[in-house]
């Protein structure tokens, strides 16, 4: 029976370690043996993405109409700034809109007033997201497939 009672307060122990509060500060990184991925939940991907903000000059435009053109998004984001480059992510073998891009401005400023003053825009009857730019693994991959697409 002691047996029984030492599993049962080892296993209340483990789900008290992995239930900490994320307000804590403390982060348990978790490894699934199949994966391999993280078991860290959305407050660690939400961190993960912090350090991952490349440029605080760019910003994510999402839902857009897939017949947008670099040049009208490029004057619709000027209202919030001066914009250095849009561009807009297309599928590699159909040349289609994927209905995203990613336009850069002048300034973190001026980014930061786009993400404020174009979020949930309409843009040609489409509502838009307008967010920060996060480079994940996959998102670098498919912004440099897309710019080598363009040359």
């Amino acid at each position: 029976m002691s047996s029984l009672r030492t599993i049962a307060l080892l296993l209340l122990m483990v789900m008290m370690i992995v239930t900490i509060p994320v307000s804590s500060g403390f982060s348990l990184m978790m490894r699934s043996k199949r994966s391999g991925k993280t078991l860290g939940g959305r407050w660690e991907r939400s961190m993960e993405r912090e350090k991952n903000l490349q440029n605080p000059n760019k910003v994510m435009i999402g839902n857009l109409d897939f017949n947008v053109s670099s040049t009208e998004l490029e004057k619709w984001a000027s209202r919030a700034g001066d914009v250095v480059s849009a561009k807009i992510i297309r599928d590699q073998y159909t040349k289609r809109s994927k209905g995203y891009a990613f336009v850069e401005y002048s300034a973190p400023l001026e980014a930061t007033c786009a993400i404020e003053e174009l979020h949930r825009a309409v843009l040609r009857g489409r509502r838009v997201d307008v967010n920060n730019a996060y480079t994940t693994d996959f998102e670098k991959e498919v912004y440099k497939r897309a710019k080598q697409s363009s040359i």
